[in-house]
């Protein structure tokens, strides 16, 4: 990127790490696709925070979900099997929703007042070569999920139910995605193409299409 002049430098501070007990340094079916078949120990993903202070997390490679306290503690709160990646709360922040990129999925993990989790299920599913990535919620409870081989972000209600697919007009790959400041415009990552997209969604939107 060239500029008329440098931009100015911030610096970064380490927030918190994982700690070392919590690590797994193995060769994973993920560490195989895309470290060269290295040992792995972490590859965190998808951090979203709650009105608390607390921070949550993935471990991709492990299947692992965390919860990263204001006081800089971890604890894990699942581990499955399926690549957990992007990871947005409900606006009540009583469900954390995970995408299972290799599942080809979004799970949803209800939060229980003790911290713990309980009745952990598949909120959705889809199909083709990749999976579902990042993920965004909107202020009604409609989880927007980009699909990064389907070329699509999917508007999936609170109920799970398909309400709207946003299609993407150059490649194949959306990857992520954010709402703008004005809370309708929705910007997506396409990946192959290097491409950031924006398409217009608002709750009121909802609802079937029938044609």
């Amino acid at each position: 990127m060239e500029t008329a002049s440098p931009p100015r430098p911030i610096a970064t501070r380490v927030h918190t790490e994982m700690p070392v007990e919590l690590r797994r340094p193995l060769v994973t079916e993920w560490s195989r696709a895309n470290k060269r078949g290295l040992p792995v120990d972490c590859f965190l993903e998808g951090p979203c925070f709650d009105a608390a202070g607390n921070l949550y997390v993935t471990d991709i490679p492990h299947g692992r979900i965390f919860r990263v306290s204001p006081e800089e503690s971890w604890t894990q709160l699942a581990e499955y099997d399926g690549e957990p990646n992007g990871l947005p709360l409900s606006p009540d922040e009583e469900v954390l929703f995970v995408a299972m990129t290799r599942d080809n999925a979004v799970w949803r993990l209800p939060l229980l007042p003790d911290g713990s989790t309980a009745k952990v299920g598949r909120f959705a599913s889809f199909h083709g070569t990749s999976g579902p990535d990042g993920m965004a919620m909107d202020v009604a409870g409609n989880l927007l999920v980009a699909h990064a081989s389907l070329g699509s972000v999917f508007v999936l209600s609170p109920q799970g139910e398909p309400v709207a697919r946003i299609r993407s007009c150059r490649g194949a790959t959306t990857t992520n995605l954010t709402f703008g400041a004005d809370g309708r415009t929705v910007f997506i990552t396409e990946s192959e193409t290097g491409a950031v997209l924006a398409a217009e969604w608002t709750p009121e939107e909802q609802g079937p299409h029938t044609t």
